[in-house]
């Protein structure tokens, strides 16, 4: 029995990187929010770990996952297979780095680190046949007749997180990248794997998607009509 593990990681990094165009060194970034998609025959969940909730959130979602890719007592035959986009490059060595940081034990991850065995599918690297650079989640989602990003993008995190304090939308953001490379993920299994039974899960994942994206939509018409509302001499007051 397979269980896959679909996640994302969004991040914040120091204040000396803002409005430059280098990206920060990968050891400096932290995880603010951490969205898994756990799926398998019977079950599909999403588990998001939000920084914000409390002191040792970042302590429990790397406890989190180290149980959730142990082999459970009693099901030596379960397999699990991580799903990511830009992982091997990104999130695994970022969790890797925030383990040792925290002194947890992370073994678990030791047998999903290599790039051309099954426990492991990075989509952005099996798509791009390891040429990566023209390959973003969002081109290649919108170009497979998925939504893409809609409301923000990566590069949004930093401010909506740090500076206007809009953690709820951070976490759509982040759940919605992972149910987006996941919906990668199945159309590839039946492309290349002859999956036949896709469907319903693809099904799944667009609702839990739609829903998620309808608050992003709510979300920023009701910040529109506050601004419309609000009294341009309000600010000089």
């Amino acid at each position: 029995m397979l269980k896959t593990i679909t996640f994302d990681l969004e991040t914040i990094y120091p204040e000396e990187y803002e409005g430059k165009d280098e990206f920060p060194p990968l050891p400096l970034h932290v995880p603010v929010v951490g969205s898994f998609l756990v799926c398998s025959e019977d079950k599909l969940e999403m588990v998001t770990h939000s920084m914000d909730t409390s002191d040792d959130a970042e302590k429990n979602m790397l406890d989190w996952l180290q149980s959730e890719l142990s082999v459970p007592a009693g099901k030596p035959m379960q397999r699990t297979r991580l799903v990511s986009w830009n992982g091997f490059k990104f999130d695994l060595p970022l969790l890797l780095i925030r383990a040792m940081h925290h002194g947890l034990d992370l073994s678990g991850l030791s047998g999903f680190r290599h790039r051309y065995h099954d426990t492991h599918f990075d989509m952005k690297f099996r798509i791009a046949n390891g040429e990566t650079r023209n390959y973003s989640l969002d081109n290649t989602a919108k170009a497979l007749g998925l939504v893409g990003k809609h409301v923000c993008s990566g590069g949004d995190v930093q401010k909506l997180w740090k500076y206007e304090q809009r953690y709820d939308q951070v976490r759509r953001y982040c759940e919605e990248d992972v149910l987006q490379t996941h919906m990668i993920y199945l159309k590839w299994m039946r492309t290349f794997h002859g999956a036949k039974s896709v469907a319903p899960r693809l099904q799944q994942c667009d609702q839990m998607l739609r829903e998620r994206m309808l608050k992003d939509i709510e979300e920023a018409q009701c910040a529109s009509r506050i601004e419309k509302d609000t009294p341009s001499n309000l600010s000089q007051s």
